[in-house]
């Protein structure tokens, strides 16, 4: 991941010059459109584990070429379709610290745990987001 570059399952590897084309040739029908907003484009795709963890993956292009992808944690408790019934800050506040482990972990412990670790490429960052109530790991490319 230090040189932007992973693998979301078995069919397809993110690195910085990823196209729309290409990611939509390796997971084919399993690419759920998101958003399309003329050269904004998003694609969710099912769950794959990364490094030990289960995340539910988000790949966002722009002008065809990818500059986001946003994992968040598909903990196996909770189904899509809970809806909010469970949901509190406070947990959601434990799963964007669990995510910042994981990301030290990742990255071999560089640095101290930070938000945000910056690349040549890009950076990767982890927290929890108001707006959304939602705790999320993105990689941004530039």
């Amino acid at each position: 991941m230090r040189e932007g570059t992973f693998a979301l399952g078995e069919r397809l590897i993110v690195h910085p010059s990823l196209t729309e084309a290409a990611f939509l040739e390796a997971v084919g029908q399993d690419a759920s459109p998101s958003v399309h907003n003329g050269d904004y484009r998003s694609y969710v795709i099912p769950a794959v584990t990364l490094h030990g963890r289960l995340f539910r993956p988000a790949v966002y292009f722009t002008d065809g070429t990818v500059m986001l992808v946003s994992l968040s944690w598909a903990d196996p408790k909770r189904s899509i379709g809970d809806g909010w019934k469970d949901w509190s800050k406070e947990k959601e506040l434990e799963v964007a610290r669990a995510d910042a482990l994981w990301v030290s972990s990742v990255l071999n412990g560089l640095g101290t745990m930070t938000d945000t670790y910056s690349f040549d490429w890009g950076t990767i960052s982890s927290g929890y987001d108001d707006r959304s109530g939602g705790s999320s790991v993105t990689i941004r490319y530039r």
